[in-house]
């Protein structure tokens, strides 16, 4: 169980990394 919510927190962190990333590189795209 605790090594499940240990695999399981480091990839919602990343997961919410890649998408704040994705916003940063939409936002820039679309500002002129």
């Amino acid at each position: 169980m605790f090594s499940h919510h240990i695999f399981t927190c480091p990839t919602i962190i990343s997961l919410i990394s890649s998408i704040q990333t994705y916003r940063t590189k939409f936002y820039s795209a679309f500002q002129f």
